[in-house]
């Protein structure tokens, strides 16, 4: 009887202090809490949010990667087809590609006028141009006619085989060396008609001697043969 009155008091001093923190309220003889409600439909309703939330964010990334392949699908489709249709047309003219490159490498000669037509500088010109790549003659009209005449020969027969030379100032670079170096190669003289002018004058004073001694020894024999005749023979 004790120990039961014992627990009845302390449930009653439990109920009283749970109803004095206002966590719980009587009402009609039953404990409601107004706070744990709240708290219950705040948790209630923040899981549906974050629920609804979910469903939306896996939905989107459902359609962006439908959408993602539909896109990469495609793409490889196009790459595909552009891919067969660049093979198909390489494999039906591969030559008019080729013929298109020729045709545009030779007509880069046309920019400029030919080398035959090209309208050289002057007299005047061709030698401060000379002078100015430190030469130390100059050329009179004559002497500049050979030389440019021989240049476009030579330059001709270049843009014939697809080496032109096809601006102004690069033609007149050349043809400044090209005198430069054609005078040059007239100034050297010439060892090897030198050695074969000495050798040809050795040669003839060989012969000579040899067509002294022939002559010589034929004298002699003359000589001898005449001495014979006079000597009176004796039997």
């Amino acid at each position: 009887m004790i120990l039961f009155t014992f627990k009845l008091i302390v449930i009653l001093f439990i109920i009283a202090l749970i109803l004095d923190l206002g966590i719980f309220e009587q009402s009609n003889d039953r404990l409601i809490s107004s706070y744990l409600d709240d708290k219950k439909q705040t948790a209630t309703t923040n899981k549906k949010v974050k629920s609804e939330r979910a469903r939306k964010g896996a939905l989107a990334r459902w359609n962006k990667n439908e959408q993602d392949e539909d896109s990469l699908s495609s793409a490889q489709a196009s790459i595909h087809e552009c891919s067969s249709n660049a093979n198909d047309m390489l494999e039906e003219c591969p030559s008019s590609l080729s013929s298109s490159n020729n045709s545009t490498l030779s007509q880069a000669p046309l920019k400029i006028q030919p080398i035959k037509y090209w309208k050289a500088p002057s007299l005047i010109k061709i030698n401060e141009l000379l002078k100015q790549s430190s030469a130390s003659f100059s050329l009179d009209l004559k002497a500049y006619e050979a030389h440019l005449s021989k240049f476009k020969n030579y330059y001709s027969e270049q843009e014939q085989l697809n080496r032109p030379i096809v601006t102004e100032e690069r033609r007149q670079d050349v043809l400044t060396n090209w005198i430069i170096n054609d005078r040059q190669y007239q100034s050297k003289p010439n060892k090897k008609g030198a050695s074969d002018a000495k050798a040809h004058t050795a040669k003839a004073h060989q012969s000579n001697a040899f067509d002294q001694a022939s002559s010589y020894v034929e004298q002699t024999q003359q000589d001898v043969d005449r001495f014979f005749d006079h000597v009176p023979c004796t039997a």
